[in-house]
């Protein structure tokens, strides 16, 4: 039975798509701009410093899948 303290309320959501980026994507994006992209791993570091203005270690999980989209897109296309 509700009372009126818990009336309308709602869990808190399981997924927060704004938290950090996981480790897995950490390590991605770094694979990726190495591998894929043909960056040295400081090189992805600035890359990241340009687009976000932070670190990978410090991207949200939105923000890291959106640089490993661009690491790879520079990867097919050969750009830096």
């Amino acid at each position: 039975m509700e009372t009126p303290a818990t009336a309308g309320t709602r869990p808190a959501p399981t997924h927060i798509s704004s938290g950090l980026a996981t480790p897995a994507q950490i390590k991605l994006i770094y694979l990726t701009g190495t591998r894929d992209a043909g960056i040295t791993g400081e090189e992805v570091e600035e890359q990241s410093h340009e687009r976000y203005g932070k670190l990978p270690l410090h991207l949200t999980k939105r923000e890291a899948s959106e640089f490993i989209d661009a690491l790879k897109a520079a990867g097919l296309t050969g750009t830096r």
